[in-house]
Formats: C-alpha cells, sequence, structure tokens
C-alpha cells in the first residue's frame, strides 16, 4: 500500500481478532528495527522509521502475547532483528494489563503492544528529556498504526499507559517508564463477512 492510501486508510479499529505472532513481530520489527548505524557512536544512534529526538531512539516495543494466565513478553531487537524473550523480574503484573484491556476494548481481541521509554537514553544527550520521550513515543504508535495498516492488519491505541509492564520486567525503576500501548489484530468486520459469506453459499441437495 502506497503511503498516502495508508495515511488516509488509517483507522482505530476497536474489533479485531487475533493475528499471526509472526506477523505482529514482523511489523514491530519493520518500524524499529535500524535501517543504519552510526559508526563508534557512544551514544549508539540509528536510523529507524519513526523519527527520534537525536536518533536515540529511546521508546521500545514490548509485545505481550498469549494468555492472561501465562504471557509471554517479547522483543524484537533492533539491531539484530532477532526476537528476544524478557523475563519478568516480579511476574503477575503484564496478566493485570490483560485484564484490563478488555475492559476498554472488549472486542479487541488482538495481541497487546506496550512502549517502554528509557529515560536515562535521552537524559544523557538532552537536559529535559521528559517532553522528548513523549514525542518519540507519540511518533514510534503512529508508525505503528500506519505500518499495520500496510501490512493487513488493524490497530488501536488504548489509552493505557501500560505501566504493568514496566513494573514486571524494571519493579521499582524510575528510568524505564511506560509511555502508551496498543492493540494488534485482523479486522473483525472482515472475518464476520467472510463467515456470513460462507454461511449463505447454497447446500448441496442430494
Amino acid at each position: 500500500m502506497l503511503l498516502r492510501n495508508a495515511m488516509l486508510a488509517r483507522r482505530s479499529v476497536r474489533e479485531m481478532t487475533p493475528a499471526p505472532l509472526r506477523s505482529v513481530l514482523a511489523l514491530v520489527g519493520w518500524v524499529t528495527v535500524a535501517r543504519a548505524v552510526r559508526v563508534a557512536d557512544p551514544l549508539g544512534r540509528t536510523r529507524r522509521v519513526p523519527p527520534s529526538a537525536g536518533a536515540l531512539h529511546p521508546v521500545e516495543v514490548v509485545v505481550v502475547a498469549g494468555g492472561r494466565r501465562t504471557p509471554v513478553l517479547l522483543r524484537v531487537d533492533p539491531l539484530s532483528a532477532r526476537v528476544q524473550v524478557l523475563s519478568e523480574r516480579r511476574p503477575g503484573p503484564a496478566a493485570r494489563l490483560l485484564t484490563r484491556l478488555p475492559q476498554l476494548l472488549p472486542r479487541a481481541r488482538g495481541t497487546a503492544l506496550v512502549l517502554l521509554a528509557d529515560r536515562a537514553r535521552t537524559a544523557a544527550f538532552y537536559h529535559r528529556p521528559d517532553s522528548l520521550l513523549w514525542r518519540d513515543a507519540g511518533a514510534l504508535l503512529a508508525s505503528l498504526q500506519l505500518a499495520a495498516g500496510s501490512l493487513g492488519l488493524v490497530a488501536c491505541p488504548t489509552g493505557l499507559l501500560g505501566q504493568e509492564v514496566a513494573d514486571g520486567l524494571f519493579p521499582g525503576s524510575d528510568r524505564v517508564v511506560a509511555a502508551g500501548s496498543l492493540v494488534v489484530g485482523l479486522s473483525g468486520r472482515e472475518t464476520r463477512s467472510a463467515e456470513a459469506a460462507g454461511r449463505a453459499q447454497p447446500k448441496a441437495v442430494s
């Protein structure tokens, strides 16, 4: 899909079915994997799809896969493009996030993506990092939603920061802050239309 068409077609879709995990990870990788790396740079600056203050890209995407009882936290490494499994230091908070999401979006049965921002990374280059962190998080969230449409997925920002995931991975830390979340999946309306079309097919008469 052309960029212009993706921008005009962008919608926050609140009714969806689960997408294959590989499709969700492909979306995250397409948006967050570095396209170029600055050589011999102590700050490790990179060029990626979303804009970022100072090319620092301090906001990571955590994929919350699996069910509410046993969620699995995944990350796509921006340099190697490999999928990494993350371990909660304090188990439980991520499961609470998956419990809260259906209360806000009862028909969005997709995969949650949580944005976690590293304040120290931006503070190493800027004196007042907080506003830049939020700007970067917004740019990343918008890039994910636009890319989702281009890849045949739908997405909806949730209004939840996703602090539960930050608490599970970095308990007691004020360096990593939750900066937003969204749910990604397949269009539920298209699925219902396909099911209805299947039911409308004439039955064979013997």
